[in-house]
């Protein structure tokens, strides 16, 4: 059964339409005033708000303003009440975001019509968004076999030679290639495994409007650039090529994920440029907001493959041989979200990509 939260403070027309409501066979919760109508929407699942704007406490703006704030009811159909439409009042509320205006007393057929159309079109777009999981785990299952596949085969192949040779064989320079090879193949994996654990645990908290993460600590984050950076940097021995820009004073926030982000965009940035050409990593206060950014030389991304950016993505995979699962800038998208940060990608073919991304955050003085 469809549930919705009616906010009104007149007690006859409340009652009346909670009367009429549970009679078409909706669950009605209805509440008093603002302040109890947001109370009750935190608390619990409510496929639709119906909500007077003229109220005491909070009015009906402010209530969804404080709804639409909150990722547990930001998604949830909002339809205003109103004694009286006002052009001022309607552009007011169709700026914030508000899906509908019903002048009351509404017949109810006006009034369950525009419940419906509102439910139907909430209800079009889970689905849609059901079919956009569905296709992600079955592109799921189709990758995670050969990612993790690859690098096994090389740390089985490498300790198959070991254990077949005579120990007396092999020589100090010998073993330590395939040593080195089974370490790296090794690592791959682990990062593979921890990428799809990350996605899913982003994905999680996307559901659940659970704002809870990693990185509840308030870290310097010129510190964490500092060190990622060049640790990326090593990894692909393009020491020479990195450049830190990071302000000469601390910057202490909290950012979850942070260093997940930083190692990702240098990380794609070392991959998908030439050794030897520059690439730059900069960390940087501007007012209220933490703005990293990466820049390389590389091979860039076509405009019309920018906004397709998606998990498993990965461009031009038939031209340039390449490992990795196309999580990386889809888990970068979805700590953004979470951090509700924004995302600029600035790339020219052949001439290089500059990804920027901000985060609202209250820092420390310096």
């Amino acid at each position: 059964m469809r549930r919705i939260l009616l906010i009104e403070d007149d007690p006859v027309l409340r009652h009346n339409m909670v009367e009429l409501l549970t009679l078409e066979n909706y669950d009605v919760d209805d509440a008093q005033d603002g302040e109890e109508g947001v109370r009750k929407a935190l608390e619990s699942h409510h496929d639709l708000v119906l909500c007077d704007i003229m109220m005491p406490k909070m009015d009906g703006y402010q209530v969804f303003e404080a709804l639409k704030s909150h990722p547990r009811t930001a998604s949830i159909p909002f339809l205003f009440l109103t004694a009286k439409v006002d052009k001022e009042d309607v552009r007011r509320g169709m700026v914030m975001g508000a899906d509908d205006y019903i002048q009351k007393p509404a017949p109810i057929e006006e009034l369950l019509q525009a419940i419906e159309v509102r439910l139907r079109k909430k209800r079009l777009q889970l689905e849609q968004e059901q079919q956009r999981s569905e296709a992600l785990c079955s592109e799921l299952a189709s990758r995670i076999p050969h990612e993790l596949i690859t690098p096994l085969n090389s740390i089985l192949g490498y300790a198959e030679l070991i254990i077949e040779e005579e120990p007396s064989n092999l020589s100090h320079q010998e073993i330590v290639p395939m040593a080195c090879a089974i370490q790296s193949a090794a690592e791959r994996l682990m990062e593979t495994i921890h990428k799809y654990l990350l996605y899913n645990e982003l994905q999680f908290l996307r559901f659940t409007g659970n704002r809870s993460g990693s990185g509840e600590i308030r870290d310097n984050l010129c510190t964490i650039t500092r060190h990622i950076g060049s640790d990326v940097a090593k990894k692909w021995k393009r020491i020479e090529d990195m450049e830190i820009a990071l302000p000469e004073y601390p910057i202490h926030a909290c950012i979850p994920y942070f260093s997940h982000v930083v190692r990702q965009l240098t990380d794609n940035a070392c991959k998908f440029s030439a050794a030897g050409s520059p690439i730059t990593l900069q960390c940087r206060l501007t007012g209220n907001s933490i703005t990293l950014s990466v820049s390389d030389q590389g091979r860039g991304i076509p405009a019309e493959n920018l906004d397709q950016l998606g998990a498993f993505q990965q461009f031009e995979r038939h031209h340039y041989e390449q490992q990795g699962s196309g999580l990386g800038l889809a888990i970068v998208k979805l700590i953004l979200q979470h951090s509700q940060g924004s995302l600029d990608i600035q790339s020219i073919p052949d001439q290089g990509t500059t990804v920027t991304l901000g985060f609202p955050v209250t820092v420390d003085a310096p």
